[in-house]
């Protein structure tokens, strides 16, 4: 899969708050690494690039 299909996939993957910002849980983001073979790495690398904020993070680290 190349950078933009995972870009798209994460965009696909992520939701707009009411604040109109792109959110990706981190269960969602580790179960698209799990599932899509992609290191958690560089999901955090295409969610910064694209603006996208992790959100309920599961050791608390992003709010």
């Amino acid at each position: 899969m190349d950078h933009d299909a995972k870009k798209s996939m994460i965009l696909a993957a992520a939701e707009v708050g009411a604040d109109r910002r792109a959110r990706l849980s981190c269960a969602k983001a580790f179960a698209l690494s799990k599932q899509y073979d992609i290191s958690l790495e560089e999901i955090g690398l295409i969610c910064d690039e694209a603006e996208i904020r992790i959100s309920t993070c599961q050791l608390g680290c992003f709010k």
